[in-house]
């Protein structure tokens, strides 16, 4: 869940500009700082000429502004801002290094992989919920320094700064961003797909199990509950009586209409309530869907 606190105290809020945000800037916050609290609270006075929309670290998300409040976050380039079009976020630091310039001092990489890693894995759920919010793809998620570079920012090193310590970069970002969104492709669309896999039941429990096995990097113990949850409500609108799970999926698979339905409410729900939980599981429901519908085609 993302959490709402914002800094009512900042010049940047009492503003009050909105945007339409057509974009999303990263930025990490250039100091060894991990508590999302410090930062945010460091944001919430006056006499700062600097805010984002919101904060983060390896557990946390903090709205420190609502979405469509214009940031001051990356200044302005030889093209413009994009603090005029583009939604912005800090990413706090683990702590033990200093900076030179914008060059990290005394980084450990190995006694930070976990932290970055578990950071990693929410900054990719955070900008996959965004860009569905925003309705983008991740074309247009840059860092701070790309800003620099591309003509609407200031000259900052960030994220690029830290990112390739952990072989990670802005291009990497985008990718793993855009491979959720799309899914896994069959060749098909997934009004197409959805019938075709709900009818596979015998797949069912072996995909399953299959996503739990990757790990939490997919939330897959999450994805099992609410793809339960999902079908059982399927089956408890559409049908009645008691069944066991592997006959209410043989019962709701000849309910494609009623899927879209409910994994469309999912999805305006999860946006609304800013829940990238539930809107990662309708995610990974739809692949596991196509996974399913790949087995037996």
């Amino acid at each position: 869940m993302i959490e709402i606190n914002y800094v009512t105290n900042n010049d940047c809020y009492k503003t009050g500009r909105t945007i339409v945000p057509s974009g999303i800037v990263v930025h990490s916050i250039g100091v060894a700082q991990p508590s999302v609290d410090v930062i945010r609270n460091n944001f919430n006075k006056s006499g700062l000429e600097a805010c984002v929309n919101a904060v983060m670290n390896n557990e946390r998300i903090i709205l420190i502004m609502p979405y469509n409040y214009r940031s001051w976050g990356c200044g302005a380039g030889s093209k413009g801002s994009w603090n005029n079009t583009r939604f912005q976020f800090e990413i706090c630091e683990t702590a033990g290094h200093t900076y030179a310039g914008g060059t990290m001092v005394g980084y450990d990489a190995a006694a930070n992989q976990q932290w970055f890693d578990d950071m990693y894995t929410l900054l990719i759920k955070f900008l996959v919920f965004l860009c569905d919010k925003f309705g983008i793809d991740s074309s247009v998620i840059q860092c701070h320094s790309e800003s620099y570079t591309m003509g609407y920012g200031s000259n900052h090193s960030d994220v690029m700064q830290w990112f390739p310590y952990h072989n990670k970069s802005m291009d990497t970002v985008r990718a793993d961003v855009q491979n959720v969104l799309n899914g896994a492709s069959a060749g098909l669309t997934f009004d197409e797909v959805l019938p075709k896999a709900t009818k596979q039941v015998d797949e069912w429990n072996r995909c399953i199990n299959a996503m739990i096995a990757l790990g939490s990097k997919t939330d897959t113990f999450s994805v099992l509950k609410y793809t339960k949850l999902l079908i059982e409500k399927i089956y408890a609108h559409g049908f009645k009586g008691t069944l066991e799970w592997d006959a209410i999926i043989r019962e709701v698979a000849s309910k494609p209409d009623q899927w879209i339905t409910a994994l469309n409410a999912v999805v305006a729900m999860a946006q609304a309530d800013g829940d990238i939980g539930v809107l990662e599981t309708v995610k990974y429901f739809k692949i596991l869907l196509v996974k399913v519908y790949e087995s037996n085609k």
